[in-house]
């Protein structure tokens, strides 16, 4: 990380932060791990000739992924009978939809040790509405391989990893943000020298290296 594209202060004054998130990665206590299943799936959604077996074998391997799909798949789909298996749901609402609720479930999953102080469930209501922005807009200009999608879905993990990490900057980041209503980038600069869409790109290129051009996606979506 110490060589990250994405850690670049702009105040030499603040080459503190840098190097305290330096000093972060080597603890897994701060840096999420991200699930086996994710990384397979990020694998296949990047693969042209993954099939409907593909992804079902995937999913399958954690019996709660499973059930969120199956839920998830049982309220949108048209079946006169509940759906009882991961085959039956994919055939029913598509390979697409399946892997944005996989990914979302996953993603989640993987930054939930993150003791924030923040509501939940509107912070992943958010990132869900910008990946579906983000895959909507990619897809005008080409076929979209599904890192659209997981871009959206972790632009805004910086934040977390500030909140957790630097806790009083990050109470004077949302004070001054709020009080001179500006965005949260323009005070994270001034109080860390770098910005949340720096360190979480550089968080997912430490931590989730098969994830890397998401990375570099979502730092590119929010500058």
């Amino acid at each position: 990380m110490s060589d990250s594209i994405f850690l670049q202060s702009s105040d030499p004054e603040k080459q503190w932060v840098v190097d305290r998130l330096i000093e972060l990665v080597g603890k897994d206590s701060v840096i999420p791990s991200f699930p086996d299943v994710a990384m397979q799936l990020c694998s296949l959604v990047q693969r042209e000739a993954s099939t409907i077996e593909d992804f079902a074998d995937v999913i399958s391997l954690d019996p709660g992924l499973t059930a969120r799909c199956l839920q998830a798949a049982s309220s949108v789909s048209f079946a006169a009978r509940p759906i009882d298996s991961i085959q039956q749901a994919l055939m029913l609402i598509g390979v697409q939809e399946i892997r944005r609720i996989a990914l979302a479930v996953a993603t989640i999953g993987a930054f939930s040790e993150f003791r924030a102080k923040i509501d939940w469930r509107r912070f992943w209501l958010h990132n869900v509405m910008v990946a579906r922005l983000a895959e909507k807009v990619a897809s005008s200009f080409r076929q979209t391989s599904g890192m659209e999608y997981l871009a959206g879905l972790l632009h805004d993990i910086g934040k977390l990893l500030i909140e957790h990490c630097f806790p009083r900057e990050f109470e004077k980041i949302v004070t001054e943000t709020h009080d001179r209503k500006c965005g949260y980038m323009v005070v994270e600069r001034e109080v860390l020298g770098l910005d949340h869409t720096q360190i979480g790109a550089a968080l997912c290129e430490t931590s989730i290296p098969m994830i890397t051009s998401c990375a570099q996606l979502g730092f590119i979506m929010t500058r």
